[in-house]
């Protein structure tokens, strides 16, 4: 907790109304928990992951830029998601036998 003559110096800079919180409305948390339910997955962070990735595609347009940058580093980003995915679709080895081979 800010002491009472930081807050005072912090209104004056910021202004009063930056100090003020607002609540969040039952629609917004509703979202916010929803967003959370899909992030919570490895599926949905790839989604995510690749929504952006290829809005930076979009708007880079090809050309040499930040933008291309980060559509490329996001595309290396989305690679373990991808791993994972993969790993967990691949059906298991089947245990050792019991009675060795002779």
């Amino acid at each position: 907790m800010l002491s009472s003559a930081r807050q005072c110096a912090l209104r004056q800079v910021c202004g009063a109304a930056s100090m003020t919180t607002t609540a969040l409305t039952p629609r917004a948390l509703e979202y916010i928990k929803a967003a959370q339910a899909v992030l919570a997955k490895t599926d949905g962070r790839d989604k995510l992951v690749a929504t952006l990735q290829y809005a930076a595609m979009f708007a880079a347009a090809g050309s040499p830029g930040a933008l291309l940058n980060a559509q490329k580093s996001l595309s290396n980003a989305r690679k373990p998601f991808r791993a994972l995915k993969a790993r967990a679709l691949r059906p298991r080895a089947a245990p050792p036998s019991v009675f060795p081979r002779s």
